[in-house]
């Protein structure tokens, strides 16, 4: 997986380069296995070094294999807390993607079963990617 890192209007030092590096590509690497999916980290300060405040902001954009995209961003206090926040989500929206596809191809190998089904052959020979549940409950044949 490509990962890219850039900042604006703050200094990326070696021990943050290294801190963002361990805590979200780590993240990242345990959820996507794919050399084809990239990430691209931007870590800004929003008003400058001179305010305080809600201003610095962590942007984590994935593109997985596919046209799925992922955003993640968090505004913080300092940067340590907006990196904790990423890191945090990064799980759960990755979860929630991988979700999402599975359902989808739960809800086709279902419709393709229901089809099998009504023309009464023996959908116990369909080779289909369904779950061992559905399986079962259609393995018989229709009288």
């Amino acid at each position: 997986m490509k990962f890219n890192i850039s900042a604006k209007k703050i200094e990326l030092t070696g021990e943050l380069k290294q801190k963002l590096e361990d805590k979200i590509h780590k993240e990242l690497h345990n959820h996507i296995n794919d050399e084809s999916a990239w990430a691209d980290l931007k870590v800004s300060d929003l008003n400058g070094s001179f305010r305080k405040g809600n201003d610095k902001r962590v942007r984590l954009i994935v593109k997985l294999p596919g046209k799925t995209v992922v955003k993640i961003e968090e505004t913080a206090d300092n940067v340590d807390a907006a990196i904790e926040m990423v890191k945090d989500r990064i799980a759960r929206s990755l979860n929630k993607v991988r979700e999402r596809k599975r359902d989808a191809i739960r809800r086709i190998s279902k419709e393709k079963l229901n089809a099998l089904w009504e023309t009464g052959l023996e959908v116990g020979r369909w080779s289909g990617k369904v779950t061992r549940r559905t399986l079962s409950h259609f393995s018989k044949k229709k009288k």
